[in-house]
């Protein structure tokens, strides 16, 4: 088991420097499992990770950081779903509004980071 995980983390930190070579200009943004967080100690050790370039959405409407187009239109067509603004909307009108407020919402290119225990 021990093997198969070292190589599961050699090909993940190959394929972060393979992705941070060819997009040097990218941000590079780490989400850290919650749980793995410890509030004892200024550092916490977490050994695993997974690698990926992504598009990231912060959110306006919550906390929440959204990793592609279609997490952060579900977001936002279920926040909306009650408001008043768009009650006397049809269900295919309601979606291309939406979709307008994905589009014009800001985000960007990132590699992104996995990492837990």
């Amino acid at each position: 088991m021990e093997n198969k995980e070292k190589l599961t983390n050699e090909e993940e930190n190959r394929k972060l420097l393979k992705l941070v070579e060819e997009n040097p200009t990218l941000p590079i943004v780490f989400f850290v499992s919650s749980e793995d967080v410890c509030e004892d100690y200024s550092y916490t050790f977490l050994k695993n990770s997974r690698v990926e370039k992504g598009i990231i959405y912060e959110s306006e409407i919550s906390d929440r950081i959204c990793v592609s187009e279609s997490d952060y239109y579900d977001e936002l067509h279920e926040y909306y779903s009650d408001s008043e603004d768009y009650a006397d909307f049809r269900d295919e009108n309601y979606d291309i509004e939406i979709q307008k407020l994905v589009d014009r919402a800001p985000h960007y290119e990132a590699i992104i980071v996995y990492i837990n225990n």
